[in-house]
């Protein structure tokens, strides 16, 4: 008998399959800032959202900081509040058949576990998920300060 199951989120759980995610990467010109100056500073900044260390917000502002352009905090907000809105309609589209067999799973006794690299904004609706009550841990990098494949997201 299987005791424990560890899921990765996206793509796994949920998927963008079939959608125009916006990439934070592509983030420049709503920001008002040169795009191809902002992808590897944002590269950098990135880890550090992964891993709780700077929120999404904070690190898009710091873009404009290291280009010695100030960003409109009011589209910082839009594109976080567009992040959010963006993740939970994933959170409302899961497939019905991994509904189903998550919660036999659950069910029969196993445990089951989220592990997943994300953003607060990422998983903000994952709460509201279908599957999520029948998780007996969820375990996000941003929450806990470390990122995959670090053993430490693991402990």
């Amino acid at each position: 008998m299987i005791k424990a199951i560890l899921f990765d989120l996206y793509e796994t759980l949920v998927t963008e399959r079939g959608t125009t995610p916006v990439r934070a990467s592509s983030l420049g010109n709503a920001l008002g800032l040169d795009p191809t100056a902002f992808r590897p500073i944002w590269k950098k900044l990135r880890y550090r959202v992964v891993r709780g260390e700077l929120s999404f917000a904070s690190a898009l502002t710091e873009v404009g900081v290291q280009l010695g352009i100030a960003v409109d905090p009011a589209v910082v907000r839009g594109i976080c509040a567009g992040r959010v809105r963006e993740k939970a309609s994933l959170f409302q589209q899961i497939n019905p058949d991994l509904v189903t067999v998550i919660g036999r799973l659950h069910d029969q006794g196993t445990k089951l576990a989220v592990v997943s690299n994300c953003f607060a904004e990422d998983v903000a609706a994952w709460p509201s998920c279908a599957v999520a009550p029948w998780f007996d841990a969820a375990v996000f990098s941003f929450e806990v300060g470390a990122a995959k494949p670090e053993a430490a997201i693991y402990s």
